[in-house]
């Protein structure tokens, strides 16, 4: 499932997300191991809050008109929080939209950082899906 997701199979991934149960514990498990994982690998600890913005701006741009969808405070939230960075914080939001948003984030982060199929591979490995 996670493999789908980070190879960008993002159709075969939201079908079989669809037949899941998506508040079963291991499902917001797997997308947040992913996601934090991912994120690892995109932001560093040279990466400043000002990174984050920018690249929720850049993700809502390459989404199109969908992508006012996506909360930007939100999304950096938990970008920050995920790369252990301050200063950027949100109210939140229900654990629908929080997965969405990191499945939406994960795509993106994958997109630009090209990954081999080794790297996919090592991911999947790692996150157990």
């Amino acid at each position: 499932m996670i493999g789908r997701l980070l190879r960008l199979d993002l159709m075969t991934f939201v079908t079989a997300a669809a037949s899941l149960d998506q508040w079963d514990p291991d499902f917001g498990r797997g997308v947040d191991a992913a996601f934090r994982m991912a994120v690892c690998r995109r932001f560093d600890e040279s990466s400043s809050t000002a990174d984050i913005v920018e690249f929720v701006a850049k993700t809502r741009l390459a989404l199109g008109p969908g992508g006012v969808d996506l909360d930007p405070g939100l999304s950096e939230a938990l970008l920050a929080d995920a790369a252990g960075l301050t200063g950027l914080s949100h109210p939140g939001a229900d654990a629908e939209t929080t997965v969405r948003t990191k499945v939406v984030l994960i795509s993106s982060i994958v997109a630009q950082l090209s990954l081999e199929e080794a790297d996919i591979t090592e991911l999947v490995g790692r996150v157990g899906g």
